[in-house]
């Protein structure tokens, strides 16, 4: 909210729609920034993934439970 507490959600799409010129380009202003946050998104799952079954794999031979394993 910060800088723009009287803005409301359709005044801050008309916002980004001017911004970018309008037609087109405006349109494709609400999709800049897609691409870096899948790959941001992508590696926080593998890295997840990743450490769940590294810990998964520990306490299974460490002789815990399934259930306590998670």
């Amino acid at each position: 909210m910060g800088r723009f507490r009287t803005e409301n959600t359709a005044v801050a799409f008309r916002n980004v729609y001017k911004t970018a010129g309008g037609g087109l380009p405006g349109v494709a202003a609400f999709w800049s920034g897609f691409t870096p946050k899948m790959v941001e998104s992508a590696s926080k799952g593998a890295v997840l993934l990743v450490a769940k079954e590294a810990l998964l794999s520990a306490t299974s031979e460490a002789g815990l439970s399934p259930t306590l394993a998670g």
